[in-house]
């Protein structure tokens, strides 16, 4: 392999990354950007595979050349504010978010409806719970039928302790569709156990388990009580 062949360099990044070296796919996606010749792909690649391997701030820095080089990409935006939530600078997420939310409204509104649920969670981190509750009400009064909504606010409201409220919103989300099913029974498993109903809890722990392995990493970042 030739050492400036960018796109071979990408290629062969992923196959490492499918192997589980991750290692190997950071050290070929850097080089396939050191070539200039990629642009922006070698910067997607390797912010991509900084974030699996949980390099955050090294995965920002990625997303943010990506976004040096096209600027109007929301996708970007949004991808960059969850790596902002996952270092805990939640003032540069909620900005990030609102930058996605303008761009995505142009051509994917499903999308930004998802971001702005993202972004109430986001102010409820920020010790905004209120208006984070305001912001979510506003998106379900919009669109009823919203799992990320419902979910969103059940995660605020699971965070301010309100917890029968939160099961009621984890129930909505759940009866919806099952495109947020892990993160929906964790929660409500997080919820029934503070209400002291260990049986129910575990089997809903249990079952977002079997859906996503890694689901207590995950929704750490949310800081849900303990």
């Amino acid at each position: 392999m030739e050492p400036n062949d960018d796109e071979l360099l990408i290629a062969r990044g992923k196959a490492y990354e499918l192997k589980g070296d991750m290692d190997h796919a950071i050290v070929d996606n850097k080089a396939a950007t050191s070539t200039g010749r990629s642009g922006i792909m070698s910067w997607l690649a390797l912010g991509g595979a900084y974030s699996r391997s949980k390099h955050y701030d090294l995965a920002i820095e990625a997303y943010s050349q990506c976004l040096l080089r096209q600027p109007g990409n929301g996708s970007w935006y949004h991808i960059r504010g969850d790596l902002y939530v996952e270092v805990g600078d939640f003032e540069r997420a909620l900005a990030d978010f609102g930058a996605a939310i303008s761009l995505l409204l142009i051509w994917n509104s499903d999308v930004a409806d998802e971001v702005a649920a993202e972004r109430a969670i986001v102010l409820s981190l920020m010790l905004r719970s209120q208006a984070g509750l305001d912001e979510v009400n506003a998106l379900i009064a919009k669109h009823p039928d919203e799992v990320d909504a419902y979910r969103a606010r059940a995660i605020i409201y699971l965070r301010m302790k309100r917890f029968d409220e939160a099961i009621t919103d984890f129930d909505r989300g759940l009866a919806i569709n099952d495109d947020r099913r892990a993160d929906l029974l964790f929660g409500r498993g997080v919820a029934k156990l503070h209400k002291g109903d260990a049986t129910e809890s575990s089997s809903d722990l249990r079952q977002a388990r079997q859906l996503v392995p890694d689901i207590d990493e995950r929704m750490k970042r949310y800081r849900l009580p303990q």
